[in-house]
């Protein structure tokens, strides 16, 4: 497949092209500035995005696993549906964006800022995500499930309903934490009570590895 080259998408970019749905697999993009543009479905397979200024874009259904996108800006984005298995978010900014439903599984997260997003039914699955700061964050029925969550904030945020089974939370702070319905293996870190009258094997699909 040919990568499709820097200048030529640039260029579709200043001449107001549609990118809706566009195959971008690893185009190098790195530091620019794609503010507001509609990328809605877009495949950026193993892209570098890294350092870019993608505030208030909209992303929706994008596809980027394996992408790189450290350092990057997509505060007040629309990441809803979004794919980014394995994606490189390190020290991204992502306050204030909407990613419900969106998927971040093996992604790396770590030192990434995620101030007041929506992340209902968000996945992110033996995800990565250490010091980073949920504060505001309506983190309701997201999975969190294997994710290593060392250092995280966790302060006057919505984790109803959510799954942090298996999560590694070593040093993780928490206050004014919502947590009804939580799914979590023994002491829980916002309350220190344990829940001893459920029986997840009652209610939730086991495996042998569980």
């Amino acid at each position: 497949m040919a990568i499709p080259p820097k200048e030529e998408v640039l260029k579709d970019i200043k001449a107001g092209k549609s990118l809706v749905e566009a195959d971008l697999s690893w185009v190098d993009l790195s530091g620019e500035d794609l503010r507001h543009l509609d990328l809605r479905g877009v495949t950026f397979t193993g892209a570098n995005l890294s350092d870019c200024d993608l505030r208030e874009a909209n992303l929706a259904g994008a596809f980027l696993p394996e992408a790189d996108l450290q350092r990057s800006n997509l505060s007040k984005c629309n990441l809803r549906n979004a794919f980014f298995q394995k994606c490189n978010l390190q020290k991204a900014i992502l306050d204030e964006a909407d990613i419900s439903e969106a998927s971040f599984p093996l992604a790396d997260l770590t030192n990434a800022k995620l101030m007041n997003i929506i992340a209902c039914y968000a996945s992110f699955i033996d995800a990565t995500i250490n010091s980073v700061d949920f504060t505001g964050a309506d983190l309701s029925h997201t999975v969190f499930r294997g994710a290593s969550l060392r250092n995280a904030i966790f302060h006057h945020v919505n984790l109803s309903y959510s799954d942090l089974r298996k999560a590694k939370l070593i040093d993780a702070s928490f206050d004014s934490v919502q947590a009804e319905g939580v799914l979590f293996y023994g002491k829980r870190p916002w309350d220190g009570q344990s829940d001893k009258s459920t029986n997840w094997k009652d209610i939730l699909p086991f495996s042998e590895a569980d």
